[in-house]
């Protein structure tokens, strides 16, 4: 198969899942279009990976980005003189940063197939 062929197919199998489709309906998709069984597997599986790679990417930057809010309301709490100045940071800050870091496990165990 030729690399601009093989990059049509590719492109064409991202739209496809772009739009919602399944696994299973890509496949029938590409299969109506006249594509070998092989190549069709072969580019499902390869775009599910760069797919899926690039929501691990996403998660691990929501991770860090909370345990960077988590660490922030740590040093604001421990340097503020009083309760009502570190009230801010201890739960604001907090609360932001576990929200941040759930999401990003959300993102990285939430492999779609």
């Amino acid at each position: 198969m030729s690399q601009q062929k093989e990059q049509s197919l590719t492109d064409l199998t991202m739209e496809l899942f772009a739009r919602g489709l399944t696994r299973k309906e890509v496949e029938e998709e590409l299969a109506s279009k006249g594509q070998e069984e092989f190549y069709i597997k072969k580019i499902i599986d390869e775009c599910l990976k760069l797919r899926n790679a690039r929501k691990r990417t996403i998660g691990m930057i929501l991770i860090v980005a909370g345990a960077l809010c988590c660490f922030s309301s740590f040093l604001l709490t421990i340097t503020a003189a009083s309760m009502t100045e570190s009230s801010w940071g201890l739960f604001g800050l907090t609360s932001i940063g576990v929200g941040l870091a759930f999401t990003g496990l959300m993102y990285i165990f939430h492999i779609t197939a």
